[in-house]
């Protein structure tokens, strides 16, 4: 647990969260609903740009719940390790906005499991 008054930021020392894929963290305002934040960013090297969606506000006032929806360009270059890391986050459906030729050109490969 952290505290950070009033400044928008908290920085949380090297060494004293638990190794793990991914951290989660929830902000809790003074006033306000609480918000569970993460590193966008889910390291995958050979799908540029692959990050999760949430933390975004929408114009209702609520925010996109983090590790439900990811966003990237292609997924046909994935390392077995990639792959992991995206089942580690429990994907289960790919759902592809490219062009009938660039699906083709280049499939996405994805893990056993993810439809």
């Amino acid at each position: 647990m952290g505290t950070a008054p009033g400044t928008g930021s908290l920085t949380v020392p090297a060494g004293t969260l638990p190794e793990t894929g991914r951290w989660y963290f929830r902000l809790t305002p003074d006033s306000g609903s609480p918000l569970v934040v993460a590193d966008r960013s889910l390291g995958i090297g050979s799908a540029r740009n692959f990050r999760d969606i949430g933390g975004y506000r929408t114009t209702d006032g609520h925010w996109v719940r983090s590790g439900l929806v990811y966003r990237s360009n292609k997924l046909d270059s994935l390392t077995d390790a990639e792959q992991q890391r995206l089942l580690s986050q429990h994907l289960t459906l790919d759902v592809d906005l490219r062009n009938a030729m660039e699906r083709h050109d280049d499939p996405d490969r994805l893990p056993a499991g993810v439809t």
